[in-house]
């Protein structure tokens, strides 16, 4: 019985997934960076619901524009990646993990 049809699709397809392999190790590095500079932004934000007498009708406006665009940011964040682990179950070098924003 041969085989050879069969082994060029399997190798073939090892081509393939190598490279789609590394693509996804691009994307997800390029979500992680976006991430990071959401949290910067999320945490560099005063919140008004603290302190709401400090803002103008039309900052709090903006604020709420501001919560639901980075709502939706993170939704599709959480779309590509999956949700963040608090915990990896497994070890993961301190570059690819995925950690909450504070």
């Amino acid at each position: 019985m041969k085989f050879s049809k069969e082994i060029k699709s399997i190798e073939e397809a090892i081509v393939q997934l190598k490279q789609i392999g590394t693509l996804l190790d691009t994307i997800e590095a390029t979500v992680l960076e976006i991430e990071e500079n959401l949290c910067n932004i999320d945490e560099s934000v005063p919140h008004v619901e603290l302190e709401p007498e400090k803002f103008t009708e039309n900052d709090k406006k903006q604020y709420d524009r501001l919560v639901v665009s980075l709502s939706e940011a993170y939704s599709l964040v959480d779309e590509i990646l999956g949700p963040p682990d608090e915990e990896p179950k497994v070890p993961i070098p301190q570059s690819k993990k995925r950690q909450m924003c504070s």
